[in-house]
């Protein structure tokens, strides 16, 4: 898919994320590595890296044109201490747009349901090249050992100066083959700026905070660095409801996420 890393040193590819052939589907698994999160439960960032990524590979099949993650949401049953299973349905699969269901599952439980919504648009000649679309060959590049330390310090992401805002530099190793700010850690300088919010003001008494919940909006890609995600209550701290802004380095609004977060 287009917004696949394009390198095994990259953190989105790290994530814990796993693929392979079921049947004529594509499916996926999220592993649960303990270091990766400093809140104790499986990252946001990684469910919807596996959520993009085991629907944009089932979709992306033509060279000459992008498919760019335009909506994906992630609800889940609560925080999640296990490894998933992600089961992918084409809903859609048309030539400007395409639509996929993922079905999370732990030892045969559903414990979530993403979505994800691509926009397809022709490459441009001054685009970069597309890389060579072969499943089997994504499949193994992405069997790489997940990152032993928390997603926001592999990311480099800076808190401040006000609580609920993270700001992200675009290092090679963050972006995806267009250039842009790969798609799970958009997800994951979200959700980073929410818990620090939800953590700061310790909301339902609770110190810590886990996103179990995002729908992310992007509205541009994000190529203007740094990045800096604001974070603001969408109601009372017992909803545990928060909405994030990403604006890039000139101010433009790039991306908008809803997110619910539960103690952690």
């Amino acid at each position: 898919m287009t917004d696949l890393p394009p390198a095994s040193t990259s953190v989105p590819a790290r994530l814990g994320a796993r693929f392979r052939h079921d049947g004529d589907v594509l499916g996926g698994a999220i592993e649960y590595v303990p270091t990766m999160s400093a809140h104790g439960a499986v990252p946001m960032a990684s469910i919807v890296f596996l959520v993009d990524a085991v629907a944009g590979v089932t979709i992306d099949d033509d060279p000459e044109v992008w498919a760019f993650t335009s909506d994906l949401t992630v609800h889940l049953t609560g925080p999640v201490r296990t490894s998933l299973d992600a089961a992918c349905t084409v809903l859609r699969n048309g030539r400007r747009s395409a639509v996929c269901e993922i079905v999370l599952t732990a030892d045969g439980e559903v414990r979530g349901i993403g979505n994800a919504a691509f926009a397809k648009v022709a490459r441009r000649p001054d685009d970069p090249p597309k890389p060579p679309f072969d499943v089997a060959a994504t499949i193994t590049r992405l069997r790489v050992p997940p990152i032993d330390e928390p997603v926001r310090a592999a990311c480099g992401f800076e808190s401040g100066p006000t609580p609920g805002t993270v700001s992200a530099e675009l290092r090679s190793d963050l972006l995806n083959p267009a250039g842009a700010l790969q798609g799970a850690i958009v997800g994951a300088l979200a959700e980073a700026a929410a818990e620090d919010l939800a953590d700061v003001e310790k909301w339902g008494g609770a110190a810590r905070h886990s996103v179990v919940a995002t729908e992310i909006r992007y509205l541009a890609q994000n190529r203007a660095g740094p990045i800096t995600a604001t974070a603001t209550a969408a109601g009372p701290a017992s909803s545990g409801l928060c909405r994030v802004e990403l604006r890039d380095a000139e101010g433009r609004l790039t991306t908008v996420v809803l997110t619910r977060l539960e103690p952690a």
